[in-house]
């Protein structure tokens, strides 16, 4: 009985919160953008068009007609003013510069314009999209500037590149090589990939515009270049005897194969695609950034942006081109909706600037299987991914693909029921084709598009680990682009490494997906060595289907195995670029992986680094003698890793050199087959290089100890068996209560900053005893600074209120999580009286614990936490919570109020590795060794800053500093000062809001989409508003997909004793949508409701719904704006609302049939949610878009 009065009062009184009086709102999506500038280009001497109309994204901006309602794109970089040295800068190009010292707005250049050379991986961090227009002809790229570049799409950037009017020298090009034949094929015969992004989503461009965007516009005067994109040919500059030193870049099977025709005349592209990591490089060759940049009346190549409205009229060839222009402008910007493996991409943010939007309707809903019972365990929470308008998902030990938008034609075939015949049959899906059920349990599935190495012919791929040690390959396309049918496909290749051991499979657990990063998978397993389960990653080259071998000694590329004894791999491998920290601009490529907790021989879950190779690399030393120049790159310094060198010509595995003069200029092919033969070779990371007989070294003008760049990619083939322990840079393990393991829940977020982040959890929603330390639960954020040195700028840990003794004395700290939503103050109507929600959902927030992986966007990183409130009669009212932390690395500081020497140690109850929470006899420590002493201009007492909260920088984790608890700082003859350094501002506590979600239980990861943050799990509100409680024998928790805004101000937040901010008046009535807590402010909860109070007290009850107000955070369920102007939303209105985000087995069910969901993923308009059952399919729902107003 106290249970069913307990869900239906809290309920009534969620659903109370919608009897307010309304409006909607436009949300808005920031789209981060600028204009990439490169030293030596824009040149205003002798060149005619080095004036471009740099007004793109200006003009996307003001196109409200063809960009998506609600985008705001901006450059968070833009110079305030024009500075004199910009606006001399400026003058010689454009002659309506204004005088220097004028603030700066959209439709300036000025304001877009940004030097690659001076952007730090910071300022990288903080862009979504960037243009590089090329205004010279073979413009060199310095080795720095490509790896900025490089760095800025690996993190997740769009970088669009249009050869308006130059060209790359082909040797020393951008991101992914390529040279740029002038003149082109003719404008004739456009052919174009109907599977492309780029012409499909979000706007579907005509055969009459992707035809214009093919050849070129048709300008008359003042042409464009009409370039064709094509391989690195190093025989034009008669240089193809040094093909073997630029390996990498050189032939069609170069890095150039990452590139894939989008647009072509005659057979040559026009317009190419590649994928870095969790970015995109877009490559045009026939003036679409002009097209988009000029207007009918303008060509815009001035400072001040001719009026854009000259593109909305559709008068003229102009106009009509620069609307083609400005959609496949639209479509490169939303590259990054697409989320295509586990994680959404190699650095598994689980997250994408571009705002899926919210509320959603649920389209459509499948079973798993085809045709078939199905029969996967309830542990079974394999994700889908979501491809180029497909749902792909696995379950039930088999592959589904399934239209992410039944009603839509994927394939462009005319017939919108792809694949197998069943939406035309009256399903409410459109299965396309399933495969076959496979012997075993199989990974989620990833979906890659790669080149044929043989026809170069695109090959769309379905990729799934098996529980057998084997990578399964599908193709999800026939030999026409065409989806395939059927209900039993089997592989097109079934590959193993064959070394390193035999494949095995671990009770309960499944194999984990492959992740893909510039061609090559990266495929993580487990097999038996010596009677012990392992860790195996090994590799697998896409473009050919074969796992990479070593050219030398033909061993597949493999790590760990029999080789070297690792724990198991639990969650898949991230994989993307981290600085060297040499100021040399360079590059390392990591793989990190999350490693299983295992009790023989014991071992605590932890982080594996793995070293694949480096771009842009200053070697350790650069010698000659006796004609020949011998190179120790830093993996023969560091172990004698072997380099590989490929026999064949063009290999994006292979070895590349870069010679850089001190003027900044770089030594092109020709120049370099002027002073090599050519020959190469390498011992042990030793590159040994021959000069031509009359070559000088070092060539004038170059420092061989500063000039010389690399990249290459460690053989790992060559280094099995005796050197692999060589590819391991290190490891962590992290602490853990005893006995009773943790695990990484998740796999391993790698931000755009550099920094690591992993949740350690048991993940145990359900706990039962504050006491036992079978909860709660570690975030961890880390930086690998140098190889293997790990540094931890900061841990936040849950926690239970608790005691601890110190010095004979107790100290009480309370719960980490304060809850202050006035719904605990709601007094709900009942019959003639009124029953106050303290009594259910009062007290402090209870057995809290991390459920989900670290998601990143928009440099803050959001965990997911299940908990509950009060225990009544056995029963804990759920209570899901999102915490948002900031993705800062900095130093963390400690000021204290009195005068500190030297010897002062840091000391604190260890939450992680105490076997009780609530009583914690484990403390950490961190030593003097470990933190700074110092004392500010003013101050009186002292600072101490910590790099490193860990004491160790490597293996076991044993003594760690969490900063979401107080501290002891001791120090010899002094009295022990216990303080919360939380109190003392934002250098100590990263946590920058967070909110409770009464009665949802969380056990997911979330979702990061633009600004809008998606969670799901379960729920008692929907069946409840419903008419069905608790004893009614069709009751049960519902699965459920809520979203909510992530562009709050944490500023902004109101504390309970704040004068005049909760008052009694209606008129003067603001409703608050964050609340700091009074005791600890930097507690700031975004709050579900406020209402009009009966009195001017925080906690005052309030007797009348119609008074409250809900919050505007939660966009669905979607309660709209509050206003005196639009009526009231009736209760039948809010549960329609509700159900809105209720999974559904019917598409007109009232009542979902699920339990709960285990989480969402999104990509091209699409969110689909998944669970034991079923896969569910949501789009966007234009009801929000009723008005266009910014909120």
């Amino acid at each position: 009985m106290i249970k069913r009065i307990t869900l239906a009062l809290v309920a009534l009184a969620i659903a109370g919160a919608s009897l307010a009086q309304q409006s909607y709102a436009m949300r808005k999506t920031d789209i981060r953008a600028a204009y990439f500038h490169l030293n030596g280009d824009h040149q205003p001497v002798g060149l005619q068009y080095s004036a471009t109309a740099p007004h793109v994204w200006f003009n996307v901006d003001s196109n409200a007609a063809l960009k998506p309602a609600g985008w705001n794109i901006y450059n968070p970089l833009a110079p305030g003013v024009l500075t004199s040295q910009a606006a001399s800068f400026f003058s010689s190009i454009y002659a309506d510069t204004p005088a220097a010292g004028i603030e700066q707005t959209k439709r300036m250049a000025g304001y877009w314009w940004l030097d690659v050379a001076g952007l730090t991986d910071e300022d990288m961090s903080l862009l979504d999209v960037g243009l590089l227009q090329v205004t010279t002809p073979n413009l060199q790229v310095t080795p720095g500037d490509r790896e900025r570049l490089r760095r800025f799409v690996d993190k997740g950037g769009v970088l669009w590149i249009d050869l308006a009017f130059g060209s790359f020298d082909q040797s020393n090009g951008s991101v992914f090589p390529f040279r740029l034949n002038y003149p082109g094929t003719p404008n004739a015969n456009p052919q174009w990939d109907v599977q492309s992004p780029l012409l499909r989503y979000p706007n579907t461009l005509t055969n009459n515009e992707i035809q214009t965007l093919a050849t070129g516009p048709n300008y008359g005067l003042e042409p464009i270049f009409r370039g064709n994109i094509e391989p690195v040919d190093l025989s034009t500059e008669g240089a193809s005897a040094v093909n073997p030193l630029l390996n990498s870049i050189v032939g069609l099977t170069g890095s150039y194969s990452q590139l894939k025709p989008v647009t072509a005349a005659a057979g040559s592209p026009t317009a190419m695609l590649g994928r870095l990591g969790d970015g995109y490089v877009v490559v045009t060759s026939r003036g679409a950034s002009e097209m988009a940049s000029r207007t009918s009346a303008s060509t815009n190549r001035r400072f001040f942006a001719a009026d854009p409205s000259g593109q909305l009229g559709r008068t003229g060839a102009a106009s009509l081109e620069a609307s083609a222009a400005i959609k496949f402008a639209v479509n490169i910007i939303s590259l990054a909706a697409e989320s295509s493996q586990n994680g959404g991409g190699s650095r598994r943010n689980f997250g994408s600037f571009i705002d899926v939007g919210a509320p959603l309707l649920q389209t459509w809903n499948a079973g798993y299987g085809a045709g078939s019972t199905y029969t996967a365990d309830a542990t079974d929470n394999r994700s889908p991914v979501i491809y180029k308008g497909l749902t792909v998902a696995v379950a039930d030990n088999r592959v589904m693909v399934l239209d992410g938008d039944p009603r839509s034609d994927a394939d462009g075939d005319g017939n919108p029921d792809d694949g197998l015949q069943d939406l035309s049959l009256g399903e409410d899906r459109d299965l396309v084709w399933a495969s076959n059920i496979f012997p075993g349990k199989i990974s989620s599935a990833v979906c890659v598009e790669v080149p044929s190495a043989a026809t170069l012919a695109l090959r769309d791929l379905v990729l799934v680990t098996t529980e057998n040690g084997q990578l399964a390959i599908f193709s999800l396309f026939d030999n026409n682009r065409r989806l395939r049918a059927g209900t039993a496909l089997v592989p097109d290749a079934v590959l193993t490494p064959g070394i390193g051991g035999s494949a095995s499979s671990v009770a309960g657990e499944y194999p984990v997906a492959p992740t893909v990063h510039e061609g090559i998978a990266y495929v993580a397993d487990t097999v038996n060595s010596a009677g012990s389960d392992v860790g195996r990653i090994w590799q697998v080259d896409l473009r050919t289907l074969s796992v990479v071998q070593s050219p030398v000694t033909s061993t597949n590329f493999m790590f760990g195995g029999t080789a070297a004894n690792i724990q198991r791999i639990s969650g898949s491998p991230t994989v993307g670029y981290i600085p060297i920290l040499d100021n040399s601009g360079g590059l390392d490529k990591v793989i990190y992986a999350p490693l299983k907790e295992q009790s023989s021989p014991p071992a605590n879950a932890g982080v594996i680094s793995l070293w694949a190779g480096a771009k842009g690399e200053r070697p350790a030393s650069v010698s000659e003698s006796g004609g020949v120049v011998s190179i120790i790159t830093r993996a023969g310094d560091k172990g004698g890793l072997p380099v590989y060198l490929s026999a064949a010509t063009g290999d994006p595995l292979g070895f590349r050199i870069s010679i850089v003069r001190t003027n900044g200029t770089v030594l092109t092919a020709s120049q370099l087959a002027s002073l090599f033969t050519g020959a190469i070779t390498q011992s042990n990371g030793t590159v040994s290089l021959t000069l031509n007989p009359m070559a000088a070294w070092p060539p004038a003008g170059v420092d061989p100890d500063n000039g010389i760049r690399v990249d290459y990619s460690i053989d790992w083939g060559a280094a099995f068996p005796s050197q692999t322990a060589g590819i391991e840079r290190g490891r962590l393990n992290f602490p853990s209560p005893s006995g009773l393991q943790r695990t990484v829940v998740g796999g391993i977020a790698l931000s755009p900053t550099g920094t690591m982040y992993a949740t350690v959890s048991t993940q145990n929603a359900t706990p039962v005893a504050f006491n036992v330390n079978d909860y709660n639960g570690s975030l961890f954020a880390i930086r690998e600074e140098g190889k293997g040195q790990f540094r931890c700028p900061w841990k936040w840990d849950l926690y239970p209120q608790h005691s601890f003794s110190n010095g004979g004395t107790s100290t009480t700290v309370q719960s980490v999580l304060a809850d202050n939503d006035p719904v605990q103050n709601l007094s709900v109507p009942v019959g003639a009286g009124s029953i106050n929600l303290n009594f259910v959902l009062g007290g402090g927030y209870r057995l809290a614990t991390f459920q989900g992986a670290p998601v990143i966007r928009n440099g803050e990183v959001y965990v997911s936490v299940s908990g509950a409130k009060r225990s009544l009669g056995g029963f804990s009212v759920p209570a899901g919570a999102i915490l948002c932390f900031a993705d800062d690395a900095s130093t963390r500081e400690i000021r204290i109020g009195r005068r500190l020497g030297q010897n002062a140690i840091v000391v604190q109850p260890d939450l992680a590795r105490s076997s009780d929470p609530s009583n914690p006899t484990t403390f950490s420590s961190l030593p003097q060794a470990n933190i700074r002493v110092e004392k500010e201009e003013g101050q009186v007492g002292g600072i101490i800053r910590l790099d490193n909260l860990f004491t160790a920088q490597r293996g076991q984790i044993t003594d760690s500093i969490s900063v979401s608890q107080p501290v002891i700082v001791r120090q010899d003859g002094m009295q022990d000062m216990i303080i919360d350094p939380s109190q003392q501002g934002d250098r100590w506590n990263p946590l920058k809001w967070y909110t409770i979600l009464h009665g949802t239980q969380l056990t997911s990861t979330a979702l990061g989409t633009g600004n809008t943050l998606f969670v799901s799990g379960k729920s008692f509100l929907p069946p409840i508003l419903n008419g069905v409680f608790p004893g009614d024998p069709n009751f049960r928790e519902e699965a459920v997909v809520f979203g909510l805004r992530t562009d709050i101000d944490p500023g902004l937040a109101k504390r309970p004793n704040d004068t005049g901010t909760f008052t009694t008046n209606p008129a003067a009535f603001q409703p608050v949508e964050i609340i700091a807590d009074q005791a600890r402010p930097y507690l700031r909860q975004v709050i579900s409701m406020d209402y009009v109070r009966a009195t001017n007290a925080f906690n005052a009850t309030e007797l009348s719904l119609n008074r409250i107000r809900p919050s505007q955070v939660f966009v669905w369920p979607q309660t709209p704006r509050n206003s005196t102007d639009s009526g009231q939303i009736s209760f039948e209105d809010y549960v329609v609302r509700v159900n809105q985000c209720v999974l559904k087995t019917s598409g007109t069910s009232a009542v979902g049939f699920t339990p709960t969901s285990f989480g969402v993923v999104a990509g091209d308009g699409i969110l689909a949610a998944w669970n034991n059952e079923r896969i569910y399919g949501f789009t966007v729902s234009y009801t929000h878009l009723r008005a266009h107003e910014t909120c």
